[in-house]
């Protein structure tokens, strides 16, 4: 039964009184200032707790082995206008949501702002790996070193399968020169099939291929790349999941109170940027598939690695009703055997914040969690009013992550197989590292350096 305690109207109106009425805060119908800082509190604690989850539905095409996610567990919400606005409400910059023209001081400008959303877009993008596509490489030409420029953007390279003209798919596993050169001495000086690549010492966007291949052939690839153009004349979905958009959102603030001039606050600056890096370690953590059915029948989820570990020429059996779904990252999935029919699937996934769309609509979380999510808001909202008022308003900020600690334990403690259900998706990252760090290890508290 959903919950009908309290609208989204009513909880939008207890921020505007706690806040002291209207005058400083906002409440259009575009983009509601108050509603996007309860918007950002729900997203958190979604992004904190794994509160939500779902059930959701497709059908697999014959032949396709790869399929995107991401517009099924919540990629395509939040857009570039969406987190302009909320950036220029903590700044005290008004946002003209009709042309989006510049209408606020001279501090800053709107390319200024629709380019800090890219950049910072696209290096949330590099630092996560938390979207992946595939993208195909023809390589007719075959040269004697072996190095081939990437035809499209990339980011990254995550995995590489190569297709020759004749025979079967070849998995390539990623090595360094050094690990090649004690393996296989002399493997540079002749052609044959690649059986490995390298980007340890390529260029920018150019892969080694490991031996330089004798024959033309397909690099089928797994990259991260950047995402689409984020011009603000346009509304553009941003592209990683709606739970963690205000990452990026912080993320822009940080980039445009850090620069030269009357606009710089380096303690605010500060605590935007603890904030887009906690939205980095919890982009690390967070799952997305939980439990897979192909035709009514369970499949069991496993990471694209340990698929690949396990039957190396999986791409290249004998099609048949899916056994395994194997998850390349967040939003990335293969099934094996490739699919012979039009199968149906169902995911049980982590889902989005259930955010209401209109103020008549009822909020969907608990009267025990309400409080928590209003005191995030009222934190949020009081960063335009200066490092002081921030600062003194950080203790109702922890009640909500004590609650989503809370939420966790709960979680923990009724679930038998908990590493099972929801480490699919980081267990692809750790056995086929993106990245050697410690971000994935724990998520600190943000920083009080108000």
């Amino acid at each position: 039964m959903p919950y009908s305690h309290t609208s989204w109207g009513d909880l939008k109106d207890g921020l505007v009184d706690r806040l002291g009425g209207g005058a400083f805060w906002t409440d259009t119908a575009t983009f509601s200032e108050v509603g996007g800082y309860l918007r950002e509190a729900m997203r958190l604690y979604a992004a904190l707790s794994l509160r939500w989850k779902k059930r959701v539905t497709f059908n697999l095409t014959s032949g396709d082995r790869f399929y995107d996610l991401a517009p099924h567990i919540g990629f395509q919400n939040v857009t570039n206008r969406e987190v302009a606005a909320q950036a220029l409400y903590h700044l005290l910059e008004p946002p003209d949501t009709s042309t989006w023209s510049w209408i606020g001081t001279e501090q800053f400008t709107i390319a200024q702002v629709a380019n800090a959303i890219r950049e910072m877009r696209d290096q949330f993008l590099l630092e996560t790996g938390i979207r992946l596509v595939r993208r195909d490489q023809a390589v007719s030409s075959p040269n004697a070193s072996g190095r081939y420029e990437l035809t499209t953007p990339a980011i990254a390279v995550q995995r590489i399968t190569w297709l020759p003209g004749v025979g079967n798919r070849v998995h390539l596993w990623r090595e360094d020169e050094f690990q090649a050169n004690s393996l296989a001495a002399g493997w540079h000086s002749s052609q044959d099939a690649p059986s490995a690549y390298s980007v340890a010492v390529t260029p920018p966007i150019t892969v080694q291929l490991i031996k330089p291949p004798s024959a033309a052939g397909t690099m089928e690839m797994v990259l991260i790349e950047p995402g689409a153009d984020m011009d603000l004349a346009s509304s553009t979905p941003l592209g990683i999941p709606d739970n963690l958009a205000w990452a990026v959102k912080w993320g822009v603030v940080a980039d445009l109170l850090s620069k030269d001039g009357q606009a710089r606050d380096h303690q605010r600056a500060d605590y935007a940027t603890n904030r887009y890096q906690m939205g980095v370690k919890l982009a690390l953590l967070n799952p997305s598939v939980a439990v897979a059915y192909v035709n009514g029948a369970h499949v069991p989820v496993v990471s694209l690695q340990e698929l690949d570990a396990m039957e190396p020429e999986w791409e290249s059996t004998t099609p048949g009703q899916p056994q395994v779904l194997a998850l390349a990252g967040h939003n990335l999935a293969a099934f094996w055997p490739t699919p012979d029919a039009d199968y149906g699937v169902e995911l049980d996934v982590t889902a989005e914040a259930p955010i209401p769309a209109t103020d008549g609509a009822d909020v969907q979380i608990g009267q025990e969690e309400l409080s928590a999510i209003s005191d995030m808001a009222f934190h949020l909202a009081c960063f335009k009013m200066g490092a002081d008022e921030l600062s003194a308003t950080m203790q109702a900020s922890e009640n909500l992550f004590a609650i989503a600690t809370a939420q966790n334990e709960r979680i923990r403690g009724f679930t038998t197989s908990p590493e099972p259900l929801h480490d699919r998706s980081q267990r692809e990252r750790k056995r086929r590292r993106y990245r050697e760090s410690s971000a994935d290890q724990e998520l600190p508290a943000v920083v009080d350096n108000a």
